[in-house]
């Protein structure tokens, strides 16, 4: 029998990042070109930020006397770095994103009763590199404020850290061994967010990003991914 977890977790969380700005770009004494984005000029960008993961399934071939089963997982860490080249209102870019999460909470129904349990999930984390080709789309606005738009793909780097433990749903033992599990998928991701010029150089930006992939399979368990991120971070233009 195969287990399906599906999952859904509300996102309030914002991480704010501020990378050696200095006071006077904030002064008035920098007055913002409104042209933002100069041809063929290249930039290297720095975002962190908060991820959670929504809309997740497992199914797991070695267990086979639970069913229907949903997780929870605590909010987590984002990173990403990129270098990428302005063309008029366009910018593409290649991006290194890393986030990880921790598996938080398991229920399940178990099939001889019927009846639904829950309990913890004990040192599992779900780590997720992405390296993505992404395209962006500037909406030049007023006074340095811009707001863009933006897609990607690529692959995802998918590792279970396991640290060994088990869950006990109505009498239903689902254990593992300490062990890590890999997997390389391929991914896409969806995106909206507003900046501001600081300098000619440097720009601020704020921004959401929806990163979904293709099932991770770790042995015999099949798991799906999704995750809601959102991101601060700064991008120096040369």
């Amino acid at each position: 029998m195969v287990i399906f977890i599906r999952y859904k977790s509300v996102l309030v969380l914002s991480v704010m990042v501020l990378l050696g700005v200095s006071s006077t770009a904030f002064s008035g004494a920098y007055v913002p070109d409104p042209e933002v984005n100069e041809y063929h000029k290249k930039y290297l960008s720095l975002k962190l930020g908060a991820s959670v993961i929504e809309n997740s399934g497992v199914s797991d071939a070695d267990v086979t006397s639970l069913s229907g089963g949903e997780y929870s997982a605590d909010v987590g860490h984002y990173v990403a770095a990129a270098i990428g080249m302005v063309m008029d209102r366009y910018r593409i870019e290649f991006e290194v994103a890393n986030q990880t999460n921790d598996l938080d909470n398991l229920s399940a129904k178990s099939i001889a009763t019927g009846i639904r349990g829950s309990n913890r999930i004990p040192g599992v984390d779900a780590l997720v590199t992405t390296f993505l080709v992404n395209g962006y789309k500037d909406f030049v606005l007023s006074g340095g404020v811009s707001a863009y738009i933006s897609s990607g793909v690529g692959i995802a780097y998918g590792e279970l850290d396991l640290a060994g433990g088990n869950t006990v749903i109505d009498g239903a033992n689902w254990n593992w061994q300490e062990h890590d599990q890999d997997d390389t998928v391929f991914a896409w991701q969806l995106g909206a967010g507003v900046g501001y010029e600081l300098t000619k150089a440097m720009s601020f930006d704020v921004g959401y990003r929806y990163l979904g992939s293709s099932d991770f399979e770790y042995g015999n368990t099949n798991i799906e991914f999704g995750s809601h991120n959102v991101t601060a971070g700064v991008r120096y233009t040369f």
